[in-house]
């Protein structure tokens, strides 16, 4: 009886003392944690490289890694979250092959994710997925503990842009129109076969929301024409505008400026029907990014 008595006295007391002890806690993730939360929730994201769109190379790359590699080291709670990730370990120094890896983790996670905004208990982010006409622009939410919901999702085509920047004066016969007020069907002026400007209607508008931290270049010409697009819009000669340097002639005229300067709108384009596809675009002669390519002009 005693025995009986000792043991339920025990249970009773081990009961008690389980009972007392305090709810775990759930686990609050770091800003950079969360981020790559939603890198795994979504592996068909959608993103632009700056170090290969429109043109670049593996050696730029390097370049630009090995330039930004103490910046972004300096930024504790992502360099932590990146090192981790990729299995490398605290040191004083890092090889350059290292430091490509940080910083490819450090595109990704800064250009991949459109937006990420502090919201109650959590960040709302927009994120882009699939490519083109199979694309989505998903809006959602990421609690602390990493609980990831989907607030709406919309249809996005989903491409880098390769166009003009808002506000360009495309030429028409009723004067300059901004890029953005065209509508198919209206007429704007084209090269013709005989290398002459003839009135053509637009068979097509394309339109792309630039990515976030998406850079355009503004060329100014010797003549005092100056023109800012992407620098994978494309030149009567079949060259992009990327290509072209200090010196160069861009249609007729030479190059002797090149800014780089950030872009937060949407990229435009059109197709003029005709053979060339070619327009006027703040009085500088392009080719369209929505046709092939044609021969350039003699």
């Amino acid at each position: 009886m005693k025995r009986t008595l000792l043991f339920a006295l025990t249970a009773i007391i081990i009961t008690g003392v389980a009972s007392c002890t305090p709810p775990t806690s759930p686990t609050t993730l770091t800003p950079t944690e969360l981020r790559y939360r939603l890198l795994d929730a979504f592996p068909d994201i959608f993103w632009c490289d700056p170090d290969f769109f429109p043109i670049g190379s593996l050696e730029r790359e390097l370049q630009n890694a090995i330039n930004q590699f103490e910046g972004i080291r300096s930024h504790t709670e992502e360099f932590d979250a990146i090192v981790q990730r990729i299995g490398l370990k605290h040191k004083l120094n890092y090889t350059s092959e290292e430091q490509l890896l940080v910083y490819r983790q450090h595109k990704l996670l800064n250009l991949a994710v459109i937006e990420f905004l502090p919201a109650s208990h959590g960040f709302n982010f927009v994120i882009l997925v699939g490519r083109e006409e199979q694309g989505e622009r998903i809006f959602g939410n990421i609690a602390t503990d990493g609980r990831t919901s989907v607030t709406r999702r919309e249809p996005s085509y989903n491409t880098c842009p390769i166009c003009l920047a808002e506000g360009t004066l495309v030429g028409t016969p009723n004067g300059l129109v901004a890029v953005e007020d065209l509508a198919v069907g209206m007429e704007v002026w084209t090269l013709g076969d005989n290398n002459q400007r003839v009135a053509a209607p637009i068979l097509e508008i394309g339109m792309t929301p630039a990515p976030a931290f998406f850079k355009l270049l503004k060329f100014t010409l010797a003549d005092g024409r100056s023109l800012t697009a992407s620098a994978g819009h494309p030149a009567i000669n079949g060259d992009v505008l990327g290509e072209f340097n200090y010196g160069d002639v861009l249609d007729g005229s030479v190059i002797v400026g090149i800014q780089v300067i950030s872009y937060h709108g949407s990229t435009y384009d059109i197709l003029p029907a005709g053979t060339t596809g070619y327009y006027w675009a703040d009085g500088i002669l392009l080719a369209s990014t929505l046709k092939d390519q044609t021969p350039p002009v003699s």
